[in-house]
Formats: C-alpha cells, structure tokens, sequence
C-alpha cells in the first residue's frame, strides 16, 4: 500500500494511484473535520520508536494472534494526557475498537501493523453516531495524531463476506446493516494530524 501524505486541512488530497477507494473514504472523515491548525500543523518529527510510551509496555505481544486492545488503549489513557506518543513497534497487533483521547500521538513504526477484530461483538454501537460502530474513535477530541510508516489494516473482507451471505438469505435483513463499521472516525473533532501511514481494507470511512 502506498503511504499517505500529510494533510491538516478540510479538504482531501491528492491520493496515489495504489490507495484504494476505500482506504480514501476511510481517511476522508479524519479530513473533515481536521482544523488548520499549527498544533496539527505542527506534528513532532521524532520517529517511532523513540521515548515514549510503547504499547508493549502495558502488555501487548505482537503476532502472538491475541487481542492487544486493552494494551493499546491504557497506552493511550496512561500517555496521551502526559504529551507522550505512543509507540506500536514492529509486528502484528489484533486490536478492536479504541477511543481515542485528546492528546493521541499514535506511532506506527516501520513494520508495525495494526489489524482490525472481525467480531462484530468487539465494536459497540455509538449514540453519536447513530448506533453505528466504529474502529478507531475519538468524539470531540483535540490535538491527535496518527503517523507512519505502519500499516492500518481494517481486515474488512471476512466481514464483508458474511454481509453477502445474510444479504443472499434475505435482502432485507437489518443484520448485514448493522456490521458495518467505520475504519477512523474522528466525530467533532479539531486539530487533527494524518501522515505517513498506509491503509487498507477498511469497511465504510
């Protein structure tokens, strides 16, 4: 996957041929409700891995196939408020739905790769949105951050395949609907800053 460029602006930019759509729509949100602002204009140019706050400090393995969610999101809870980044080294990382606080300065090293829960169960549904269900959120939350090179990967497609088989047994039920979840959602938000990071197979934006 190809990496995104920086944006701190409403509108989105120019993407490389390699992103697939969705990977678009899944960062669009983040744009829109990103401000120009020299806090996220002026995201900190250490690179990932240095001090900081690493997630397997608070517990998570990588490639190990177990949820690291928990870890992640003390990381986030524990660092954010302190102005620290948070670090996800080299390697897989299974993590379900995290909320996002004001402060977030998430790192994904070269190597690191954050992948999506497929279980439904994993994602509860969100008031402010409606009842939808979302991955990576943060609801009037300021000054974050999400930098590369690692990759987000929302693992959408075994989700999708069962959509297609509720859908092929009736059209109409509301089931397949209600898997469907957002890749980042930033609900409200300000000061935001996108960069460096590739994304792929993420479900909805």
């Amino acid at each position: 996957p190809a990496a995104m460029p920086t944006f701190t602006h409403t509108a989105l930019p120019t993407l490389p041929p390699a992103l697939t759509p969705l990977a678009a729509l899944a960062l669009s949100t983040a744009a829109l409700c990103a401000a120009a602002s020299p806090a996220a204009a002026n995201l900190r140019d250490a690179a990932p891995g240095d001090a900081g706050c690493a997630i397997t400090a608070f517990g998570a393995v990588a490639d190990d196939g177990l949820a690291d969610t928990q870890a992640l999101q003390a990381a986030l809870d524990a660092c954010a408020p302190a102005g620290q980044p948070v670090t996800v080294p080299a390697g897989r990382f299974d993590v379900a739905h995290v909320r996002l606080p004001s402060g977030t300065d998430l790192r994904l090293a070269p190597g690191a790769h954050l992948r999506a829960s497929i279980a439904l169960a994993d994602y509860p549904p969100i008031a402010a949105l409606g009842g939808h269900r979302a991955w990576l959120y943060g609801e009037g939350v300021e000054n974050v951050a999400i930098s590369g090179p690692g990759l987000i990967d929302g693992a959408a497609a075994p989700v999708y395949a069962r959509m297609a088989q509720i859908i092929a047994q009736d059209a109409q039920d509301r089931e397949a609907d209600e898997r469907v979840r957002f890749g980042i959602m930033l609900h409200g938000c300000r000061d935001v800053a996108l960069r460096d990071f590739s994304m792929r197979d993420t479900q909805m934006f």
